[in-house]
């Protein structure tokens, strides 16, 4: 797909006549997974500026087993938040790393 236009499609999922029960429940779990996506990155990030080095993911989870968030959401769920930020930053540092060697503009 190199020089290839590409286009990312998203679809907007209207759910309705949930309970106010329900409602506040899943607006909780979004939540939680939102905070903890970002105490993911912000792990790796502070790891990255204090060691130079990548946080990787085992590394990762074992700070965040105990957050208030991974706790809130099913393991699963969890585990699969921690695993998309650690591929975007494997992405990320694979792409500084050819730039670093002039191999990416």
């Amino acid at each position: 797909m190199k020089g290839e236009n590409c286009m990312y499609l998203t679809v907007k999922q209207q759910v309705k006549h949930l309970s106010k029960d329900d409602y506040c429940s899943i607006r909780e779990l979004c939540h939680s997974a939102k905070n903890l996506a970002n105490e993911a990155i912000y792990n790796v990030r502070q790891y990255y500026f204090t060691e130079g080095k990548f946080l990787k993911y085992e590394k990762n989870y074992v700070l965040l087993k105990n957050s208030f968030n991974y706790k809130t959401l099913n393991s699963n769920m969890a585990q699969q938040i921690l695993k998309e930020v650690d591929g975007s930053f494997k992405s990320f540092f694979g792409l500084l790393k050819l730039a670093k060697q002039g191999k990416y503009a």
